[in-house]
């Protein structure tokens, strides 16, 4: 998935494709600018007279993922993107994530944050942040 276009005389990219979320393809240098991929397992202590807990392992917690995508209007439309992201959260669809080469898994959108982080002087949208909380699904059988 890792694509660079060059565009420039100074041989630099124009944009790269860096991963996406079912639809939705980040295509700026800075998109996401984070990924936070949090896993956690469960103990359970058991109390013991007189000493130090015992402990029994309870299994995986649900695995989510914190991740901020900017959609600029020089590499996408960011109305559609952000519609992309609305129904994709609304049709409760869990989709592939993918970083690089990578597939993380499938995964349900739970939370959209919306920043706006550039605007021209007559407040036409340039860029925004999105910030999308994820929650990992597994076995369900969705395209």
């Amino acid at each position: 998935m890792a694509i660079t276009t060059v565009s420039d005389q100074n041989n630099r990219p124009k944009h790269t494709q860096w991963g996406a979320f079912g639809d939705v393809v980040f295509q700026t240098h800075n998109a996401p600018g984070q990924l936070s991929d949090t896993r956690r397992w469960t103990w359970q202590a058991q109390k013991v007279i007189n000493g130090y807990p015992a402990h029994q392992a309870g299994g995986e917690d649900e695995r989510s993922i914190s991740l901020d995508i900017t959609l600029h209007n020089r590499f996408t439309n960011i109305t559609d993107g952000y519609q992309t992201l609305l129904s994709m959260a609304q049709n409760q669809v869990p989709r592939a994530l993918v970083i690089g080469s990578d597939t993380r898994g499938r995964f349900a959108l739970k939370e959209i944050r919306e920043t706006l982080t550039d605007t021209t002087p007559e407040g036409v949208i340039v860029s925004v942040r999105y910030s999308l909380q994820l929650v990992e699904v597994r076995g369900e059988k969705h395209a």
